[in-house]
């Protein structure tokens, strides 16, 4: 098998076990077939300790490196969501700027879930490049404009993260929707 074809399986496996069952917090979606390392991902449904993210929809990119699954993906968050900056390379344990750190075996589904618990946890997180010390009515200021913006500002891929999403948990056996 060539490296680009054994490279498309990777990433179309990587795929099949992120969208395998229901993760109750995250929609995944590959929105162009010709750039499968490019995932757009919709983190929803968790408050934080004092409802900080209630109804907070927040879209991240996640772009899979030549490397993957050995070198961690890059994510950038496209909703403002008041710890990450929006549109950088942020600073995490497993990111970029910790590689040492990241563990082949998370895969993506295991990257994004470190994602939620960043966010659900915001309070333990350290200073790091890329994040910010916004207050708890911040925050909620921000999950309930998070909506409303990812369709003003991303329309087309809220589209595709939804239907990728109804076409994959269609497959899902009748209790776990």
């Amino acid at each position: 098998m060539d490296e680009p074809t054994r490279r498309l399986a990777i990433l179309r496996s990587q795929f099949r076990v992120a969208t395998k069952e229901k993760c109750e917090f995250v929609k995944y979606a590959i929105n162009d077939e010709a750039h499968p390392e490019v995932w757009h991902v919709l983190l929803h449904g968790f408050a934080g300790d004092k409802g900080e993210y209630v109804g907070g929809e927040y879209i991240v990119r996640v772009e899979l490196p030549e490397k993957f699954p050995f070198d961690p993906p890059k994510f950038y968050f496209l909703t403002p969501n008041g710890l990450y900056e929006k549109e950088t390379v942020v600073c995490i344990d497993i990111g970029e700027y910790h590689k040492e750190n990241y563990r082949a075996t998370l895969g993506v589904r295991g990257f994004v879930a470190q994602l939620v618990s960043g966010l659900i946890g915001w309070k333990t997180i350290g200073k790091g490049i890329s994040l910010l010390k916004t207050k708890v009515g911040e925050k909620q200021r921000l999950a309930a404009a998070s909506s409303s913006y990812n369709y003003t500002h991303h329309e087309a891929i809220m589209t595709a993260i939804n239907a990728s999403y109804d076409a994959y948990s269609a497959k899902w056996p009748a209790g776990n929707k």
